[in-house]
């Protein structure tokens, strides 16, 4: 056997493995899901007073392994209001923490359960509360 062929043959087999690992890390790596999500749902204030709210959400991260990041904006007949927060997993499929609005220097404690296409999302705050359901947009 020559050298030459030898080189070659080593150098096939080493590309081959090559590819063969890229392969498998790239099926291994979590991919950043970025999604836009539309809901509607009851905003009660303090006083007992409901609206309905309309909101667009987007979220992007690697679930389960790190949280979700979220933009949301919600309107109602009176305002509108957009937050951003993180979203972070604390049981299958639920989501929970508090972020800041600074529009309305308050903080807002939140509850998510995912469903499929479907997030269900509990908004808590001084003033009021709401429910939104999220679908998923294809």
């Amino acid at each position: 056997m020559s050298e030459s062929w030898l080189t070659t043959t080593t150098i096939k087999h080493l590309s081959i493995w090559i590819s063969a690992v890229l392969l498998l890390n790239l099926v291994a790596i979590p991919k950043i899901r970025a999604e836009t999500w539309n809901g509607a749902g009851i905003l009660t204030y303090e006083n007992g007073v409901k609206e309905r709210v309309k909101c667009r959400a987007r979220t992007e991260g690697r679930p389960p392994k790190s949280p979700i990041f979220v933009s949301t904006t919600c309107s109602t007949a009176s305002g509108s209001a957009s937050h951003e927060g993180t979203f972070r997993m604390t049981g299958p499929n639920v989501y929970s923490g508090t972020f800041y609005n600074a529009e309305y220097n308050i903080n807002v404690n939140y509850h998510a359960v995912v469903r499929g296409n479907t997030i269900v999302v509990t908004y808590k705050a001084t003033g009021g509360h709401a429910t939104v359901t999220y679908t998923l947009q294809e």
